[in-house]
């Protein structure tokens, strides 16, 4: 049955981190930060960091395959790209779909293939310097 993959977001924990920053040098400053942290079940899509080949830091969402056959062999890669003004984890949520119309939630992973959603910053696309993430 499939439906071990969908997420019930009863069953988080609600978690936050509060970060103390403080710098020394003139002039003096401290702060708190609180930064949440979001429950996901393993079949939604996760957020990473990487270096572009700028040497800027830039986010990619990641789906992994449903099926337990991709971690015994190796799966496919989908890598999926977006327009700009559209953020790595809503490009790669855009690839759900219902098992059956009266199913209560999404699927977020596909059964054969990671999905690989990279972020692209600035004002062009994915031609040109882009490509080159």
């Amino acid at each position: 049955s499939s439906s071990s993959s969908f997420f019930d977001s009863s069953s988080c924990l609600s978690i936050s981190l509060q970060l103390s920053i403080s710098f020394s040098s003139p002039p003096a400053y401290s702060t708190i930060i609180t930064v949440p942290l979001r429950c996901r079940h393993s079949s939604q899509s996760f957020l990473f960091t990487y270096y572009d080949y700028d040497l800027t830091l830039v986010r990619a969402a990641v789906i992994p395959p449903s099926s337990p056959s991709c971690k015994i062999s190796p799966c496919p890669i989908l890598l999926t790209t977006s327009g700009v003004g559209v953020n790595a984890e809503n490009q790669a949520d855009a690839y759900k779909f219902k098992p059956s119309p009266s199913s209560p939630s999404f699927l977020f992973s596909s059964p054969n293939l990671w999905l690989l959603a990279p972020q692209r910053d600035g004002a062009h696309n994915w031609e040109g310097p882009g490509f080159q993430n």
